[in-house]
Formats: structure tokens, sequence, C-alpha cells
């Protein structure tokens, strides 16, 4: 596997990356010496360098050598440097590496390792990274390798991985997620675009799964219940459907927005406050939704294996924020209604972010308490 980058900063707007060798012998060398530029003009052009022939010293070590002033060359002299096609291949590729190095995160301070890992590295190649990172190694190329590869094969990339780097990689790619959605969905609570909320849930198709003690899996998005009528209009589209990963027992999913309000303003009588027409509706939608599910739910699925049953589904709707709910007797309100829902489940948009917050912390006090009992016993 070719070698790593090594890129240092020069200064603010500047860094010196080490040599890409082109051709080498046991005593002679041609490198490319790439210098990285946040370039004010064009800030697509950012590299640049410079075509050096080495001599290796005594103490194995490369030199530079003497320059050649081509002001010298005389009418009929010519100077001519051949690259061969492996050689521009690599070259090439190392150049488009430090392209996307700098596209992607800029010319920054300190020194960086940079992995020369694309879409052709095999398995042992990642499987040997993983085993011995760097210091200061970019993991950018390993998760753009990673997103280029099938599923089972970056498993058996990681299969034979240490138990407790596994752990760590997997608690790392779980505090992520769990930081992304939380930061995204709280910058949103006032978003009022269900679609925006619609997108944020498939990508995070986990945090809906919170809402159970058991495992869901999403089937599809924008699922066709059944319903159309005779002119083929009128269907029923529910926003998700999931299923029981154990039982494949059927879960519709029904996504509003936060902004939506759960009860009324004012109480209808003794302190009782109303369900409001956005959160009545929802759950006689979510309910017609199922009601079409079962009466076409044969001509729907494959009959030799289908990809979901109907034993007894639960309907789903995300509503609201109940921090927007001012007072006890509004928040009494709609725990009553929701808890004396028979088929519907009901949770707010905040609930969702507090439960991954929640995941989170203890996500960051199980890293703290590994790092604790590891300083414990670096002490003794």
């Amino acid at each position: 596997m070719t070698e790593n980058l090594v890129v240092t900063t020069t200064s603010s707007g500047s860094a010196v990356v080490s040599p890409i060798v082109l051709r080498t012998s046991e005593r002679r060398r041609l490198v490319f010496i790439p210098l990285l530029v946040n370039n004010v003009h064009d800030a697509t052009a950012c590299v640049k360098g410079t075509f050096v022939y080495q001599v290796k010293k005594q103490a194995d070590e490369w030199e530079d050598v003497q320059k050649i002033s081509l002001t010298t060359l005389k009418s009929g002299d010519q100077f001519k440097l051949e690259i061969s096609s492996g050689e521009m291949l690599e070259l090439f590729t190392r150049v488009h590496q430090l392209y996307q190095h700098v596209n992607i995160n800029g010319v920054r301070p300190g020194t960086e390792v940079l992995v020369p890992f694309d879409s052709g590295s095999s398995a042992e190649d990642v499987r040997s990274l993983l085993e011995a990172l760097p210091e200061g190694v970019s993991i950018d190329a390993v998760l753009g390798w990673l997103n280029s590869r099938g599923r089972d094969e970056v498993a058996d990339a990681l299969r034979d991985m240490d138990p407790e780097k596994l752990d760590t990689i997997s608690a790392a790619v779980g505090i992520a997620r769990l930081k992304r959605f939380v930061s995204d969905a709280r910058a949103n609570l006032s978003n009022s675009d269900e679609n925006f909320w619609q997108n944020l849930f498939e990508q995070n198709s986990w945090v809906l799964g919170q809402a159970y003690s058991y495992p869901v899996v999403i089937i599809r998005g924008q699922t066709y219940m059944g319903g159309k009528n005779i002119a083929g209009r009128e269907g029923n589209i529910a926003d998700f459907l999931y299923k029981n990963n154990l039982t494949d027992n059927a879960m519709i999913v029904e996504i509003k927005t936060p902004t939506e309000g759960l009860t009324s303003r004012l109480p209808y009588r003794n302190n009782a406050h109303s369900p409001t027409k956005e959160l009545a509706g929802s759950v006689q939608q979510v309910l017609q939704n199922l009601y079409t599910l079962r009466r076409n739910y044969t001509g729907l699925i494959s009959e030799e294996e289908p990809e979901f049953r109907i034993f007894s589904p639960r309907c789903l709707v995300v509503i609201g924020n109940l921090g927007a709910e001012a007072g006890v007797d509004r928040r009494r309100s709609f725990e009553i209604f929701r808890n004396n829902q028979r088929d519907v489940d009901i949770v707010t948009f905040d609930e969702l972010i507090a439960k991954a917050e929640t995941l989170l912390s203890l996500f960051q006090a199980d890293d703290s308490a590994v790092e604790a009992a590891s300083a414990a016993d670096e002490s003794w």
C-alpha cells in the first residue's frame, strides 16, 4: 500500500506535504513535493509543487540533487522529464487526494497524516490501518473508503479486530450520530416544514425505536396503505411503515411538526383542555391508515414471504412540543388524552430529543468511566 502523506503547516495559509515518490532505485529517486495553499483568487486551485531528483546519503537520508539553471541552456539544447503511465497514475491519485483534503478541511494548523485509501483499496488495507492508527491520522479517508464499500465487505474488514478497538469505533459512531441528531433537531424546533422532519427521521430511523422497549426497524417511507377508488385516486399514504424486528408486526408512523399545538389555549370545562384540531386529526389520520391497511393487507404483500404482518399493528404519531404547553392543566389534559388511546401512541419531538440526549449522556459517562479507570491503573 502507498505510504501516508504527512501534511505540516508552514503558515496560516500554506502547508508542505511529504514527498510523493514516483520513481526509486537503491541510490536515486524522483519525487513530487506538494505545497497546499489557500488560494484567495481561486479556492479550487489549492495544490502546487516541485519535481525533484534526490540521492541517498550515507545516513540513508535523501538529499536534493543540485539544481540546474535552465538559463544556461543554449540553442538546440533541451531539458526533458519523462513520466511513465504508472508514475503519472500515482501522481494523479495522490494529488487528487490532496485536493479533496483541502476542499473539505482547508489548510489547518498542525500536522496531519493522510491515509491513501480509495475505492480500489483492499479490505486488508483497511484492517491494517485500523489495527494501528498513527497519531494525527485523518479519518476522512477511512470513512470515505468505508462508505464506498458494501456492508458485508466492511464487516469482513473489521471482523478480526481487537474487540476493544471495535467497541471504541462503535461508541464513537454512536456518539457522533446522537450529537448530530440532537443538534439538528433542537435547532429546528420552530421548523414547521413536515418534509424536513420526515427526511430527518428517515436519515435517523433509529430515533423512533426509542419510543418502544422492543426492536423496530423501518421498512419504507411514504408507504401506500391502499384505499384508491375506481378512478385510482384518494389512496392513503403513511409517512413511515416500521415493524417489530422479531415478530414482523407492523407499525404505522405519522410525522407532524413540533410547531403543532397539543391542547387548546383556553380550558373547555373544569380546567380540562381539549386536544387541538391538529392532534385529534393526526390520531384520526393514522387510525384511518390502520383501517385501510387491514382491509387491503392481502393485496399489498407477497403471500409466500410477507415483508410485515398485521397481528396487532401499532400506530405512532410524532407531534408537538411539550415545552410549549404552558401550565400543568394543559400537560395533564394531554397526558390523559394520549394515555387513553388504545391503538395509537403519541410522542412529542422534545421527548424524542430528550431520550437521545439521555443516550448520549450514558455513552459519554461510560467513556469518562473508562478514562478514569485507565488513569487509575497508570497511577499504580
